[in-house]
């Protein structure tokens, strides 16, 4: 367990900044894919989390110092999920202007796949581009300025 975890202070948004990054260089062909399966798999999943439920009812709660509320068997929540929502929206309204938000995904999704499985999925270069833009641009919107 990180300490981070350890001392409740898990924050989501460094987890993702690492994902996309890591799938942003893969796209670019900076990091070899091959070595980076689980990384863009997770990646994937992020996205599908998001498509699904967008993150709702995992947004973090202080965890109760003492008492029988302390104990649990749920998975501890992460700091700072909502931020993972505002840069996903964000991200996508700025790259995928014109396309419905489940259209957006499902053409990251695809881009992901092509990294990862280069002979069976193949996608346009505006599409690559555009992912790339889109990462970029997530990352960008991880922490905004309050």
């Amino acid at each position: 367990m990180p300490i981070m975890a350890a001392h409740d202070q898990n924050d989501a948004r460094g987890s993702a900044r690492v994902l996309a990054l890591t799938a942003k260089k893969c796209l670019d062909e900076t990091y070899e894919p091959s070595k980076h399966r689980s990384t863009l798999n997770s990646l994937y999943r992020l996205l599908e989390a998001y498509r699904s439920h967008g993150f709702l009812g995992f947004e973090y709660e202080p965890r109760a110092p003492r008492g029988p509320e302390a104990l649990t068997l749920l998975p501890r929540a992460e700091r700072n999920v909502a931020d993972l929502r505002l840069a996903f929206d964000r991200a996508f309204e700025e790259v995928y202007r014109e396309r419905e938000r489940g259209e957006a995904v499902q053409l990251v999704e695809n881009v992901l796949k092509s990294i990862v499985y280069p002979g069976k999925v193949s996608v346009k270069r505006l599409d690559r581009e555009r992912a790339s833009a889109f990462l970029k641009n997530f990352v960008d919107n991880l922490y905004p300025v309050r």
